[in-house]
């Protein structure tokens, strides 16, 4: 038995973008569900990039930054210009940060740039969040007083096998 002293938290939510229907050779009256997903991807792929130079790291973890990243996409009708596309987002924070920090910049993004841009040609159009797993990180210092505790009695502990 081991002392767990940190576990990366875990959310993960998914970004429904909903555009408008038309046909290719009216690509200006249709607002495409794929391309403001691809401009979405790209946004939380600078996030993680910038998380990666600038947030603290945590030596605790094989990976010592936070990381956010798509897990999948799903696009419904084929034959025309999408109109929906659902894209899967999981991101892993370490103790010291939010969860809410990287899912509000990403949410702010969309409302602020994203949206607008997809409304002026179709109401109607427009990007949700909707949050699933919700797992928040933990941790303690290595030398805190329960992980000193478990280790003094571990050594103290000797196994022998029963007769």
């Amino acid at each position: 038995m081991q002392a767990i002293v940190a576990h990366k938290g875990k959310r993960d939510f998914c970004c429904k973008v909903r555009g408008r229907e038309a046909h290719s050779a009216l690509t200006p009256q249709g607002v495409n569900a794929i391309e403001f997903a691809a401009r979405l991807i790209a946004y939380i792929r600078g996030v993680a990039d910038r998380l990666a130079r600038e947030e603290p790291r945590d030596a605790r973890f094989a990976c010592p930054t936070a990381r956010c990243r798509p897990a999948s996409s799903r696009r419904h009708r084929d034959q025309r210009r999408a109109a929906r596309l659902r894209v899967l987002l999981g991101d892993a924070q370490l103790p010291s940060m939010s969860h809410d920090t990287m899912e509000n910049e990403i949410a702010d993004y969309a409302r602020r740039e994203l949206v607008p841009a997809m409304q002026r040609v179709d109401r109607e159009a427009g990007i949700v969040f909707e949050r699933g797993l919700d797992l928040p990180a933990f941790g303690m210092a290595p030398d805190a007083p329960l992980v000193r505790w478990r280790r003094m009695w571990r050594a103290r502990r000797t196994w022998a096998p029963a007769r």
